[in-house]
C-alpha cells in the first residue's frame, strides 16, 4: 500500500514505548507494545531494528502489523536508538559484545510483552538485527514460534578490503586502547544520502524518514561504527557461520533477500540459509537492503511472501 510521509511518522494509534532496566547490568533498554486493534489478535509480531535504526523508523511496518490484526512490540537493541548507549560519544556506534543483547530480548519478552501481548510470537528483523535474532534463535528457542527477517547481517559486504583491514586494525587499535575510534571511512550521523546510507533504498520519501524522525530527537541519531564493534561483529558472524550451528536452528524462518543489497553478502547468506532445516528464501530482484523502505513495488514483494508465510501451520 502507499502511505503519506505524515502516516509514516505518526506513532500508531493504541501503543505505548517505555523503558526497562536490563538484568545484564542495569542500563535502560526502550521497548513499545501495541495490542491487536480487533477483538481478537493473530498473535504477536516483534520487531527488531538494523543497525542505526529505532522503533519510530517502523511506524509504517508496526501500522500495517495492526491493520492485518496482529499485536505488535519493537525493542531498540542496546547500542541504538533509545537504548543506552556505552560511549559518552552517542554516534559511534560500539558493541563490546553481540551476545550482550541476548539477555535484553529475552526479559523485554518475559516480563513486558508476554504479559501484555497473546501468541504465538514471531520475530520480525531487519540486517543486524536479523543477524542478532538468528543467534538468539539459537540460544533461545523457545521465545519464537517463527522468525521473518529483511537482508540479514549472515555476513558484511567489505570489498575488496582484505582481512588485514577488517579484522587485524580492529585487534591492533584494541590493543592500543583505540577500541571506541571510528573504523576508516566511518565518521559521525550527518543527513541526506552519503557513503552507506546512499545505498539502503530507491525511495527518497522513505529514506527520508529517518532523518525526520532524528531532526525531531537527535538522541536517535547514530554513525558509523567502530573499532570496537568491527571485532564484535566479525566475531559474531565467525560464530554464526561455524559448523553446526545454523543446523541447530529449527524454526521455521521466512528470509527475504535484496538483489541489489551492497550491504551484506547474499552469497554467504543463500549458502547459510542451505544449511538451515526449516529456512525459506525470497530473492527481490533489484531491491536495496532496506526492502522495508523500499518503494512499493518492493515492498509488496516483502508483503506477499510475509502473508503466505504465516498462513502457513
Amino acid at each position: 500500500m502507499t502511505t503519506t510521509a505524515e502516516q509514516r511518522r505518526t506513532k500508531p494509534k493504541g501503543g505505548q514505548e517505555a523503558f526497562f532496566a536490563s538484568s545484564l547490568d542495569g542500563v535502560k533498554i526502550r521497548y513499545g507494545i501495541w495490542p491487536a486493534w480487533g477483538e481478537t489478535s493473530l498473535g504477536t509480531v516483534v520487531v527488531l531494528p538494523g543497525r542505526t535504526e529505532f522503533i519510530e523508523k517502523f511506524y509504517e511496518v508496526i501500522f500495517e502489523l495492526l491493520e492485518r490484526g496482529y499485536s505488535v512490540a519493537a525493542m531498540d537493541w542496546r547500542g541504538q536508538g533509545m537504548s543506552h548507549r556505552a560511549l559518552a560519544d552517542r554516534e559511534k556506534h560500539y558493541l563490546e559484545d553481540f551476545a550482550d543483547v541476548f539477555p535484553d530480548l529475552a526479559q523485554c519478552m518475559d516480563e513486558f510483552i508476554k504479559p501484555a501481548l497473546a501468541g504465538p510470537y514471531t520475530a520480525l528483523a531487519h540486517s543486524m538485527g536479523g543477524h542478532l535474532t538468528l543467534r538468539f534463535l539459537h540460544d533461545f528457542p523457545d521465545y519464537f514460534s517463527k522468525a521473518a527477517m529483511t537482508a540479514p547481517m549472515v555476513d558484511i559486504e567489505f570489498g575488496v578490503l582484505p582481512s588485514l583491514i577488517t579484522e587485524g586494525l580492529p585487534k591492533l587499535m584494541k590493543t592500543l586502547g583505540q577500541e571506541d575510534r571510528y573504523a576508516p571511512g566511518q565518521d559521525g550521523y550527518k543527513d541526506g544520502r552519503w557513503g552507506w546510507r546512499a545505498k539502503l533504498t530507491h525511495d527518497m520519501d522513505r529514506f527520508e524518514d529517518e532523518d525526520f524522525f532524528i531532526t525531531e530527537n537527535r538522541d536517535l541519531a547514530l554513525g558509523g561504527i567502530t573499532y570496537g564493534w568491527m571485532i564484535a561483529a566479525v566475531a559474531s558472524i565467525k560464530k554464526l557461520n561455524s559448523a553446526g550451528y545454523p543446523e541447530a536452528i529449527k524454526i521455521p524462518t521466512l528470509v527475504v533477500q535484496a538483489g541489489g543489497d551492497e550491504i551484506v553478502r547474499n552469497d554467504r547468506m543463500t549458502t547459510f540459509l542451505g544449511r538451515m532445516p526449516n529456512a525459506t528464501c525470497v530473492h527481490v530482484p533489484d531491491a536495496m537492503h532496506e526492502i522495508l523502505k523500499e518503494e512499493d513495488q518492493y515492498r509488496d514483494q516483502f508483503w506477499s511472501a510475509f502473508d503466505a508465510f504465516m498462513a502457513e501451520d
